[in-house]
């Protein structure tokens, strides 16, 4: 909701309770279908990495999904609109002026990314930089600096989105369409922000220690705020020279 005010696009979605299911599961379809067009993601409001997580195209499919859910101790179902488009996910670093990575698409064998796929090496692929052309990969990075501020993120945090082209967005102009914030991201060696951070020249270890530096300045505790500033435009110039080659 903060994001959609802001003027970012995101899903269309609906919360569903376990009290409200309880009370008329036919009502809570009806508001679904209402609500957002076919076919939906369902999705617990209180998990992440992909847990739980299913696509559905009827009312039977839905209803089953959501029920799975609440048999599995969840409190609430979340349902979205599934959005077409190429899956993203990027990293941004920094405080008050952040820097987004090269973001990378994330490959699904069955259509949404599973636990597996997220972390296990060799189980998942992420092609870093995505294949876009040079333009729509800079509109995706300035969306994600934009979006990380208007949250009020710290130090790092990778985002998910979809990149739509224009013929593939409501609007007819291509979108960033926002998904997730994942503002503690882990940081396993198969993760794919140390392969875009890798992009920019920055080995695991600098990367790591960054986000210490940042951590300080936030908490007003850097003992030199210019080599951390130095840090974040030496990133985003080798960006730019990625982008250039």
């Amino acid at each position: 909701t903060l994001l959609k005010l802001q003027g970012f696009a995101v899903p269309e979605h609906a919360f569903i309770s376990h009290e409200i299911w309880l009370q008329d599961e036919r009502a809570a379809i009806e508001h679904i279908k209402a609500t957002i067009p076919a076919p939906w993601i369902v999705k617990p409001h209180d998990d992440g990495c992909s847990v739980f997580v299913s696509k559905v195209s009827n009312d039977t499919e839905l209803e089953n999904a959501i029920h799975a859910l609440f048999a599995a101790g969840k409190s609430a179902a979340f349902v979205e609109e599934c959005i077409t488009g190429m899956e993203l996910t990027v990293g941004v670093i920094g405080n008050a002026q952040p820097c987004a990575l090269p973001p990378s698409k994330a490959v699904a064998v069955a259509g949404i990314l599973s636990i597996e796929e997220k972390f296990l090496p060799g189980a998942g692929e992420n092609q870093t930089p995505a294949p876009l052309a040079r333009s729509a990969l800079e509109l995706v990075m300035r969306f994600m600096e934009a979006a990380y501020v208007a949250v009020g993120c710290k130090g790092y945090c990778r985002i998910d989105c979809f990149y739509q082209s224009p013929e593939q967005s409501p609007t007819d102009q291509e979108r960033v369409v926002f998904l997730e914030f994942n503002t503690l991201p882990a940081l396993t060696p198969a993760t794919c922000i140390f392969h875009q951070a890798a992009e920019v020249g920055m080995r695991p270890m600098d990367f790591i220690d960054l986000i210490v530096q940042l951590g300080l300045e936030e908490h007003g505790k850097l003992t030199n705020p210019l080599a951390l500033q130095t840090e974040i435009v030496n990133a985003k110039a080798s960006r730019q020279r990625l982008f250039e080659r």
